[in-house]
């Protein structure tokens, strides 16, 4: 899931700046239902995965003042929503899996740097997915899901119908998960076939 540093900035610096619960609703509703998606994966229940990404952006609202210790965001929040899902899994099925760090305010959450350099990778696959969008529905992508647009701001914008939007939305969506899963196919890493998560949103 790729946003806009600079709406991303934004939005953090109005949370963290004035307690802005409208920019953390926005934060939230960008971010959602990528998340969502890589909690589903892990626990296999929606209600579940539901509870999992609300208490992540709880967490986030929490220490909205000390922002600056997240260098990126996208990694921040995958990560949080990931070692939650397997605690929550561990604790729901009794395994022994590997404990995560809990206290987010003390200390971040690390990444290892093979996990961040495909992040990196999948992520230039991702923008060359969007660039190779028809013009239409890149435009209409890149409103909704990069810059926050809700489909009726959209529209009004375009000056098109609801319908259209969504029709667009559901075009580029679809073109992106095939080309994401095409490389993902292609690739004899094991390991970067976990990250389609990334994409199927």
């Amino acid at each position: 899931m790729i946003v806009k540093k600079k709406v991303v900035r934004n939005l953090l610096t109005r949370m963290s700046e004035s307690s802005d619960q409208g920019a953390f609703e926005e934060l939230f509703n960008l971010y959602y239902t990528w998340l969502h998606s890589v909690a589903v994966s892990i626990v296999r229940k929606k209600e579940d995965a539901e509870e999992i990404v609300g208490d992540v952006f709880l967490k986030l609202w929490e220490i909205r003042d000390g922002f600056t210790r997240i260098k990126n965001l996208e990694t921040f929040l995958y990560t949080a929503t990931k070692n939650k899902s397997y605690d929550y899994y561990r604790k729901d099925s009794k395994m022994h899996l590997v404990e995560f760090e809990k206290d987010w305010k003390e200390k971040e959450y690390i990444i290892s740097p093979e996990d961040a350099f495909l992040f990196e990778e999948l992520q230039t696959k991702y923008q060359e997915a969007v660039h190779n969008l028809t013009p239409k529905c890149k435009e209409v992508f890149l409103l909704v899901r990069e810059e926050g647009y809700s489909y009726k701001k959209a529209a009004e914008t375009l000056n098109v119908s609801h319908k259209t939007i969504e029709n667009h939305l559901r075009v580029a969506i679809q073109k992106i998960r095939e080309e994401m899963i095409v490389y993902i196919a292609s690739s004899s890493s094991d390991k970067k076939a976990s990250f389609i998560l990334f994409f199927l949103f």
